[in-house]
């Protein structure tokens, strides 16, 4: 399924959260910004797990090529609808259709261990072993931050420009 295919592929290369990335609208993927981005936030198809959730963030590597292909077919395959993935934009997102979710992993790994919520914690680790700071470790996964000025401080273009740097290293 060529849309299963990018949801794969944004989720890989974010760290996002299923629901965080079927619950998109088009108008969530910012492409013609200096640093390309996803907006992560509510919407009418999906509530968010916390406030922490509603972040930027930003599109590298392949996560680019990806966001740029699913604006394309979105655009391409129906006018005015606001969903990226209206397939799995929809209670339970990619889990509402687990057996080609797990087909798809499957392709990708044969370790019964292995669940589509391991892409998030794989780029937690690839965060860890590349040197990210914690703030901007935070900031891409959508955990809260103790100190008010992490969570307040800085611009969106400050935001982006640190956690682009951490994503980058992680990624490559």
């Amino acid at each position: 399924i060529p849309e299963l295919r990018l949801v794969w592929r944004l989720l890989q290369a974010t760290g996002c959260r299923g629901a965080e990335i079927t619950g998109l609208q088009i108008e969530d993927v910012v492409l013609d910004h200096a640093t390309p981005h996803i907006w992560v936030r509510e919407n009418d198809e999906r509530q968010l797990k916390t406030k922490t959730s509603v972040q930027p963030i930003p599109l590298v590597g392949d996560g680019l090529t990806a966001a740029k292909d699913a604006v394309a077919a979105a655009r391409e395959g129906r006018q005015n609808a606001p969903a990226l993935f209206p397939r799995y934009a929809r209670e339970g997102g990619p889990d509402a259709d687990p057996s080609a979710v797990m087909a798809h992993l499957r392709e990708e790994t044969k370790n019964p261990r292995h669940v589509v919520y391991s892409l998030r914690h794989n780029v937690k680790s690839w965060l860890g072993q590349s040197g990210a700071t914690e703030r901007d470790e935070n900031r891409l996964l959508g955990h809260a931050e103790a100190s008010v000025g992490n969570r307040y401080y800085g611009g969106l273009d400050d935001r982006l420009r640190g956690t682009t740097a951490a994503l980058e290293a992680a990624l490559a």
